[in-house]
């Protein structure tokens, strides 16, 4: 993969956030979603994969 195209992958994956005043439901919310982002993912991967 060429350098710029690292460069800009982990600039979009990159992420600053602040999670220290959160209270017990946004954790959890935010867990979930990022569950829900990840399990979509790996499905999708697995089914371009089988092509």
């Amino acid at each position: 993969m060429p350098e710029e195209m690292k460069k800009m992958v982990c600039h979009h994956l990159s992420i600053n956030s602040n999670f220290d005043n959160m209270d017990e439901k946004m954790t959890t919310y935010i867990d979930e979603q990022f569950v829900t982002v990840y399990k979509q993912w790996k499905s999708d991967l697995h089914k371009f994969f089988e092509l």
